[in-house]
């Protein structure tokens, strides 16, 4: 139980993995590639027998499978290689668009082809990750098309099944029905003269498509004296075929072995057929055998499951009797452009054995064997052969006399092994050149450090102005070119025109002396990409108010650039002159002067540099001098109250009695008529006096009066009075002179008494029940009454009386 529950979980967990795979994967299988031979070659048109099967967007793989160049002399050098010229060459391809039997592709190809030389034209299939569930083919070479897969996985190849182009290649040489000739020492024979010789890189010639000389890496035909046929070439050469009969003494003549062929120029070949045996009695006779096709694959990885990628040459099996028999073709070729290999592959490119023979006519005689196949190439894109890839590149063994009879029994008669294939490792790439782009034609500014770049993807460059670089600098108007070639010698070129800009020329304006404080807007101008202030402000204006030197760097939508400065001072007009605050008397008049300016704006709308003053208060003034500065500057007048001065006595003296006169004290000078300089005046005579006063402001006042002489009965009383505490006039009263009776009373301007009295001695302190009254004008009403002499003297006295605070 505890078994089948184990196996349970592997089949759940098979199933898992089987259903994950499938959802990505893409089962292939037969021909997957089509076919078409190419009949010109004009830039991107590649001209093709028929363009279907062919798309806009899809990937090919143009090669070409013959056009070698060969030793025509009727000597041993017969065959020999002179020049592959463009056989072997071959590249990828994009489609751009088909337009009948036009294919035209996204760019012109690198490599050279000749058309005549058999070039074709194959689908390269685009795959994510494929799984190989039958035996995966190519289509067999039919002298035109055909022996070539070629596809590519841009994840892993799963192999389930092999991919086999074995037999694909170069056609094995027909056999020929002719009479026999001994000793025919010719290389080459009309067909049906000779046995044909083995199809490979070179083409046939006409008239000589027989005999026992090699063609190219294809191997020689069986001469008229049953000599067997070459064995076909490829990265190994082919081995010789068997002597001619032996019956004709033993001349040495054997079809000639087909010849290795030289990888170093980045080809591909298929492996070349085997030469064909000859025929003379019309018994068995056996052809010579295919070589191997060509493989390409390009993936990331490949899981090999142990399945086979082959491109062997097969062998000759069938038994010529009294006849010679054919030479094995050559091991096919095989290119892995792969990252990882996930499980073992197996790479087979082995030749073809060689024919045998059996004599039943001449049976103690003997007829010439077929030569082996030379071994094919496996090439690697890795730079070591990675643990999971096993090659076989065997070479095809000759084949054997098999009569028992025959003195030759058992042998080769001269039939020889090719020589064994090899593998090789990194791969070059065949994709064609990747365009090179210096982008479209621009314009850029003179300053500016111009570079153009024609990319990484190339072996070597060439500048219109020789430079050998990928990249140059551009410093002039002009149209400059570039062209690159890649590793594998594909070719492009692009030119673009460059044309070169001045800088920039702008202004931010004359440099400027402004107002001190006034904000200086400096606009560098609209339509420019970005701006760069000297302090790293980024935008289109700056205003400052400072001086110094201001700069900007503008740059438009090209790169350009271009700078400016302007130099800002300021002026600082002198200030007016007139004194901050100034103090007058009342009703002085003070002259205040703003200096020089070219305009005046005084507070009180007067616009002269001089005003006349009076009134208290602040007094400013705007000065604008001939640059449009303005300055200002302010001052308060204050009026100070003149002194009021009252004599204390009456205005009358009794006959020879001196008497006083007093004005109110705490002034600060006092001057008398008669040059006292107190505040007390004795005086002997009747007159008129006058006092003046000077308080500590500097202001005067001035009383003038007549003294008569008698003695009256008199009240004086003061006009004003300034109640404010300050020792001077604080009180209003009256003075009395010869009065023995008295009552005052004060009223305001309602008529309401705020201050009443019967004695001298009381004094008014400017208040109504303890509470300051205002200024102002109060009438006064005063009765009282005395002796003169002998005379009652009454009166009243009615008057006005100013508070001032």
């Amino acid at each position: 139980m505890k078994k089948n529950y184990f196996k349970l979980i592997f089949l759940i967990l098979s199933e898992v993995f089987l259903l994950d795979n499938f959802c990505s994967a893409q089962n292939i299988s037969g021909i997957i590639n089509t076919y078409t031979s190419v009949n010109a070659i004009s830039g991107t048109t590649i001209s093709v027998s028929s363009a279907a099967g062919f798309t806009a967007g899809g990937k090919v793989l143009i090669i070409q499978m013959k056009g070698a160049s060969i030793d025509q002399s009727n000597s041993s050098t017969y065959g020999d290689i002179l020049s592959y010229n463009n056989c072997g060459n071959y590249e990828y391809a994009n489609v751009v668009s088909v337009n009948g039997n036009n294919i035209i592709i996204q760019s012109p190809l690198c490599r050279q082809y000749s058309i005549p030389d058999l070039v074709q034209l194959i689908t390269v299939p685009q795959y994510t990750n494929p799984v190989v569930t039958s035996t995966l083919l190519c289509q067999d070479w039919n002298g035109t098309t055909g022996g070539v897969l070629v596809f590519e996985a841009s994840g892993t190849v799963l192999l389930n099944a092999d991919i086999d182009v074995s037999g694909n290649g170069f056609r094995g040489g027909s056999v020929c029905l002719a009479g026999f000739g001994c000793n025919n020492t010719n290389y080459f024979l009309p067909l049906g003269q000779g046995g044909q010789k083995g199809e490979g890189i070179a083409d046939y010639v006409t008239s000589q498509q027989g005999g026992r000389g090699k063609l190219s890496n294809g191997g020689g035909g069986g001469n008229p004296g049953n000599c067997g046929g070459g064995g076909g070439g490829n990265y190994g050469s082919g081995g010789n075929g068997g002597f001619e009969y032996s019956g004709c003494g033993g001349t040495g003549i054997q079809g000639i072995a087909g010849a290795n062929l030289n990888y170093s120029g980045g080809k591909v070949f298929m492996g070349a057929g085997g030469g064909g045996g000859f025929s003379d009695n019309s018994q068995a006779v056996t052809p010579g055998t295919d070589g191997g096709g060509i493989v390409i694959i390009t993936a990331n990885a490949i899981d090999g499951n142990n399945f086979f990628i082959r491109s062997d040459a097969p062998d000759q099996t069938l038994i010529a009797n009294d006849e010679s028999a054919g030479g094995g073709g050559a091991g096919g070729t095989v290119f892995l452009s792969v990252n990882n290999f996930l499980s073992v592959v197996n790479v087979s490119a082995s030749g073809g054995d060689g024919g045998n023979t059996y004599n039943n006519i001449f049976t103690f005689d003997c007829h010439g064997p077929g030569g082996g196949g030379g071994g094919g190439l496996l090439w690697l894109s890795n730079a070591a052969l990675p643990a999971n890839v096993i090659f076989n590149g065997a070479p095809g063994q000759p084949g054997l006399v098999q009569n028992p009879s025959s003195s030759c029994y058992n042998t080769t008669f001269g039939a020889t092994a090719g020589l064994p294939g090899n593998y090789l490792l990194n791969l070059p790439s065949i994709d064609t050149i990747i365009p090179v782009a210096l982008g479209n034609d621009t314009a850029v500014c003179v300053a500016q450090a111009f570079t153009l770049d024609a990319g990484t993807n190339y072996a070597s460059y060439l500048w219109s102005d020789g430079s050998v670089q990928q990249t140059i600098s551009v410093a002039q108007t002009g149209t400059y070119s570039v062209t690159v070639t890649n590793a594998a010698g594909c070719v492009d070129v692009d030119t673009l025109t460059v044309s070169l800009l001045p800088p920039i020329i702008f202004s931010l304006g004359n440099d400027t002396s402004v107002c001190a404080g006034s904000p200086v807007n400096m606009d560098a101008g609209a339509g420019f990409a970005s701006y760069n202030w000297h302090n790293g402000t980024v935008t289109q204006t700056y205003i400052s108010n400072d001086s110094g030197a201001f700069s900007v760097t503008v740059t438009d939508s090209l790169g350009c650039s271009g700078s400016d400065t302007m130099n800002i001072s300021y002026t600082n007009p002198s200030p007016p002159v007139f004194a901050n605050d100034t103090s007058i008397c009342f009703l002085d008049t003070v002259v205040f002067d703003a200096g020089p300016g070219a305009t005046y704006l005084w507070n009180n709308g007067s616009t002269t540099q001089t005003i006349n003053a009076w009134w208290p208060g602040i007094y400013s003034v705007t000065v604008t001098d001939a640059g449009g500065c303005s300055t200002q500057a302010a001052g308060s007048l204050a009026a100070f109250i003149s002194p009021i001065v009252t004599v204390m006595h009456d205005t009358f003296m009794c006959p020879g009695t001196p008497t006083y006169l007093q004005a109110n004290q705490s002034f600060s000078s006092y001057f008398w008529s008669d040059s006292s300089g107190l505040s007390i005046d004795l005086i002997s005579m009747p007159g008129t006096y006058s006092v003046t006063v000077t308080n500590s402001f500097g202001c005067t006042g001035e009383e003038v009066f007549t003294v008569e002489e008698k003695c009256p009965v008199e009240v004086f009383f003061p006009n004003a009075f300034t109640p404010n505490t300050d020792g001077n006039n604080d009180f209003f009263s009256g003075i009395g002179v010869n009065v023995s009776s008295f009552r005052l009373r004060i009223y305001n301007r309602w008529g309401q008494v705020v201050f009443e009295s019967e004695s001298l001695n009381d004094k008014w302190d400017g208040t109504l029940d303890d509470i300051p009254c205002g200024m102002g004008v109060y009438v006064f009403v005063a009765s009282y009454s005395g002796m003169s002499g002998d005379e009652k003297i009454s009166g009243v006295k009615k008057g006005n009386v100013i508070l001032l605070r």
